[in-house]
């Protein structure tokens, strides 16, 4: 386990995240444009694609202090809490983020990036919109 003040934080470049979505979230029929967003540990781009629809990338990584430093097991148990959380949150009327499954059903996907282990997802909904507009001013 790294040392909680060391810094683990993906930093995937527009193409390799691309690429991610490409592989795991085919159905989405391609990405016209990508757009890196701030993010405290996590990396996360707006997607436009195609149809001019929009999406958002959510990339995590293993062993983030903003997860305590957890390995792989945990970090994908948190990650799929948190989604749990935004489905009860959505079917109490609120708005939340929406989970787009993977070409094979899954949520959090993982994948290998230089030596990280870091989990993908991708969020629809008005919400994760509203969330990415607020971080391109400040105010997400």
């Amino acid at each position: 386990m790294a040392a909680l003040d060391e810094e683990i934080r993906p930093r995937l470049t527009d193409a390799e995240a691309k690429g991610v979505v490409e592989a795991e979230w085919s159905h989405l029929r391609g990405v016209d444009a990508i757009e890196p967003l701030p993010s405290y540990d996590d990396q996360n781009f707006l997607l436009t694609l195609r149809g001019n629809r929009r999406a958002v990338l959510k990339i995590a990584a293993s062993g983030a202090p903003c997860r305590g430093g957890a390995g792989e097991a945990v970090t994908a148990g948190y990650l799929d809490c948190e989604h749990a959380m935004m489905r009860a949150l959505a079917s109490a009327g609120a708005e939340a983020p929406e989970p787009v499954p993977s070409d094979d059903g899954r949520e959090v996907v993982p994948f290998k990036w230089t030596d990280l282990t870091c989990f993908a997802r991708v969020w629809a909904g008005n919400h994760a919109f509203k969330m990415c507009a607020g971080a391109r001013t400040g105010r997400g």
